[in-house]
């Protein structure tokens, strides 16, 4: 299979998109991608004046792969869309994926957002992918956003609400041997295929072709 044309139009070197950043040069150096780069001179437009939308064109970035395929990954810490993104997108990687935001949009829209995956780089509000990435067997609260592939409690983490959950969630970790290899292995096999920055960024490319020839 030949090198893949992929164009990335950037404008930030943000925390949020670095796990993108290192997906793509590892994917160009693999020989998958035949990789170029352009800067992005407009704002990302959001049709919502909240204040912490107002600096959130650092969390995204635009590829354009085959030359006709455009996609826009939003790694942006909220559940809010944006739209104007969204409408001159064919596909549309949502960092913090909430269904319910993606049934509010319109019928003709929804198809095009799918979730991209945990954020994964050793800071705090980002552990859980850390932890994943180590194969770490976790206690976590109740998580809100969905993520791709078969990430669930009971097989990657243990999942609390109450500080009483937590507390016996820590205990059922500390004395169950067998579950906490399981969880360990099941942490070992998502990174792998679903969290490792190539395997991320492939994921996406994968699912926008595929999508992009049945559309």
């Amino acid at each position: 299979m030949s090198a893949i044309s992929c164009r990335l139009l950037y404008q930030s070197a943000s925390p949020h998109i670095q796990q993108l950043y290192t997906g793509f040069r590892l994917l160009h150096r693999s020989g998958f991608l035949r990789l170029s780069q352009e800067m992005r001179r407009t704002p990302v437009s959001y049709r919502n004046d909240a204040p912490h939308l107002a600096d959130a064109s650092h969390a995204h970035l635009d590829a354009v792969v085959g030359e006709q395929l455009r996609l826009h990954f939003d790694t942006h810490d909220s559940q809010e869309l944006a739209l104007g993104e969204l409408a001159s997108c064919d596909f549309y990687f949502k960092r913090s994926y909430l269904p319910a935001a993606v049934e509010a949009l319109p019928a003709n829209e929804r198809g095009k957002v799918i979730p991209l995956g945990l954020n994964y780089r050793v800071l705090p509000g980002w552990k859980m992918a850390e932890y994943v990435a180590f194969s770490k067997a976790i206690l976590s609260e109740r998580l809100v956003y969905e993520t791709p592939g078969s990430f669930a409690p009971g097989k990657n983490y243990i999942e609390f609400t109450s500080p009483e959950e937590c507390l016996n969630g820590a205990v059922r970790l500390i004395e169950d041997v067998a579950l906490r290899q399981q969880l360990m292995r099941s942490n070992a096999a998502y990174y792998r295929d679903y969290l490792r920055p190539d395997a991320l960024v492939r994921n996406a490319l994968k699912i926008a072709i595929e999508k992009g020839a049945q559309g």
